[in-house]
This record gives structure tokens, C-alpha cells and sequence, in this order.
């Protein structure tokens, strides 16, 4: 067994790093569904994100930013949505639009304006966000799963990679 390691240090060392970054630090997601399109997924579900670990140990998450967020036990997987609003934040959806703190977000990324349903008013809590898919008509998010710790975001998605037409962007 001595023998072993000693031959093999270096391929164990190898992969010890390997694994470290991966589930540490950077990983590269598939994305799955067409919740958050047209930033993902355009039409193949061949996208891929390049998931930033690091926030997950901060927990420093903005307005904004395209998560990765593990839902609860009985839900399945994981999902991934643009976090809208942090804790303490008032999240009011009426006549198809959103506002944040009384005022109405410019959300450029969005196709169709003005259908996101149903209406109502969340008051984010402390250690938590609210989370909407970019395909507001498809996507199972906040309206419908409610709140999400900042203990159940994996990390923050910051680049969108396309295994099909060898191309990629950042957010």
C-alpha cells in the first residue's frame, strides 16, 4: 500500500484538486427546461452555465443574478432563476408587471412584457429570496414554491456556454 501511494501521489493529488474546485468552487451545470428563456435555452436545451460556488459561502446574492437553487426535499432537483428580490424586499405583481419596493422593474430580459400572473404582494423574509424564471408563462419559481434560503442556492450562474454551436456569453 506504501508502494501505491507513493507511485500514485501525484495522480491522487491531481484529482484531489480536481474534486475540491468542482464541488468547492466552479462547476458547469446543464440547463434544463425553458423557464428562464430566452436568456437560456433558446430551443435545444443545449446550454450550459459555469456555476460560481463561492456566493453560496457568502451568501452575498443581488438583485439580478441567475441562481442555482436546490429545492426542498420533495420538489426533486434543482432549479435555475433570476433572484429578484432579497430579504426585506416588497415584491407586488399586478396588471402582468413587477415591482420591487413600490417601483416598476425594467426587465429587459424578458420576451413578452406584461403577462407575469398571478398578482399578489411578498414581503421577502431575513435569509431569503424571491426567485422568477425569465419565461414568465412557463416557469415554476417563487409565485409557486414560495421563498428560498440563501442556504438552498448552490451558486450564482455567471456564464452560458452552448455545447451545440460552440459559443458562450456571460450574464
Amino acid at each position: 500500500m506504501k508502494k501505491f501511494l507513493k507511485k500514485n501521489l501525484d495522480v491522487i493529488i491531481i484529482f484531489a484538486v480536481i474534486f475540491s474546485i468542482k464541488f468547492f468552487v466552479v462547476d458547469i451545470i446543464p440547463v434544463d427546461g425553458q423557464s428562464m428563456y430566452p436568456t437560456l435555452n433558446m430551443k435545444d436545451n443545449s446550454d450550459r452555465v459555469v456555476l460560481n460556488r463561492v456566493p453560496h459561502y457568502t451568501k452575498k446574492y443581488g438583485r439580478g443574478d441567475i441562481v442555482i437553487i436546490k429545492k426542498k426535499i420533495e420538489q426533486g432537483d434543482s432549479i435555475i432563476k433570476r433572484i429578484i428580490g432579497i430579504e426585506g424586499d416588497k415584491i407586488e405583481i399586478k396588471k402582468g408587471f413587477v415591482y420591487l419596493n413600490d417601483k416598476k422593474l425594467d426587465e429587459v430580459y424578458i420576451k413578452e412584457q406584461g403577462v407575469t400572473r398571478p398578482e399578489g404582494i411578498y414581503i421577502v423574509p431575513e435569509g431569503n429570496v424571491f426567485v422568477l424564471g425569465d419565461n414568465r408563462m412557463n416557469s415554476s419559481d417563487s409565485r409557486k414554491y414560495g421563498f428560498f434560503s440563501y442556504d438552498n442556492i448552490l451558486g450564482e450562474a455567471v456564464y452560458r456556454v452552448n455545447i451545440l454551436k460552440f459559443e458562450g456569453n456571460s450574464f
